[in-house]
């Protein structure tokens, strides 16, 4: 993935903020609601070892679904307050506070550590900040998802720090799971839903 943060991921995470998350959302909770109707009935009329799936299927997937609700609803501030700062051009470098003219720009990386200038070109704080990004962006970690991760934190560099784009600070990679736990709700409550509908005739 090429360095350029959040904008690299936007592709990503418009279809989940827009339209299709939110049909996503619709249909996992629907789902999830009449298995969990249905697996509350087949509870009540019988007490066998597995009359409790569709009941307790159908809540997990509501707990999915409502947080990725709330992931989703996070996101799509994000992206909007993301696309009016890019549009009206603004903004932000971090300067040196004994500097008072503004010419004299440190380099910090999201956790707030200086980071060492080797050219003078990067006087210019969107140099710096491209520069950073593109070291976030090719530093893969051994980690889960070490793309997305990487494409986070160049997207926090090339927003000048967390300070600069609070919006940056939850984990997208747990925005992505959730996404896609909600995915696997529908068909599992579905199915669960069909089990309970059939032990109820």
């Amino acid at each position: 993935m090429r360095y350029g943060g959040l904008k690299d991921l936007l592709p990503i995470f418009e279809q989940i903020s827009r339209t299709p998350g939110r049909a996503l959302i619709e249909v996992a909770a629907g789902a999830s609601l009449l298995s969990t109707g249905l697996g509350y009935l087949v509870l009540a009329r019988s007490d066998g070892p597995l009359s409790w799936l569709p009941l307790a299927f159908g809540i997990l997937g509501i707990v999915v679904t409502a947080f990725f609700g709330w992931r989703r609803h996070q996101l799509q501030t994000a992206v909007e307050k993301w696309k009016s700062t890019n549009a009206a051009g603004t903004t932000t470098s971090f300067v040196n506070s004994s500097d008072t003219t503004g010419q004299e720009v440190i380099v910090l990386d999201e956790s707030g550590t200086e980071l060492p200038r080797s050219d003078s070109s990067l006087a210019d704080p969107e140099l710096q900040r491209q520069r950073e990004a593109q070291i976030q962006a090719s530093n893969r970690r051994e980690t889960w998802m070490p793309g997305v991760e990487a494409a986070q934190r160049a997207a926090v560099a090339a927003a000048g720090g967390t300070a600069n784009a609070p919006y940056l600070k939850p984990d997208l990679r747990v925005t992505l799971v959730s996404a896609i736990a909600t995915m696997l709700a529908i068909p599992i409550s579905t199915f669960f839903a069909i089990v309970a509908l059939i032990s109820l005739v």
